[in-house]
């Protein structure tokens, strides 16, 4: 007697969280410092600027990945102190 195939459940469960990796590579110490230096200018992260550019050359890259996610520093405008 040959088994039915599993039903899919019918309870659907909210979507998952996409889930971050870690991306480390060694940068021209120039580069390190001007890229820590302009986010500081620009009140981000070196992060958030990586993560524009890879959208810049086309890459898929949420709206919500581009902000500060530091506590505190989301949404602040620029040259607002804490």
């Amino acid at each position: 007697m040959a088994k039915k195939p599993a039903q899919p459940s019918t309870t659907e469960q909210p979507a998952a969280e996409p889930r971050e990796q870690t991306l480390s590579f060694p940068v021209p110490e120039a580069l390190h410092h001007a890229l820590k230096l302009r986010a500081l200018q620009e009140r981000t992260t070196a992060r958030a600027m990586v993560l524009r550019g890879l959208k810049a050359i086309g890459f898929e890259v949420p709206d919500d990945e581009l902000t500060d996610r530091r506590a505190g520093r989301a949404g602040r405008p620029k040259g607002e102190a804490k």
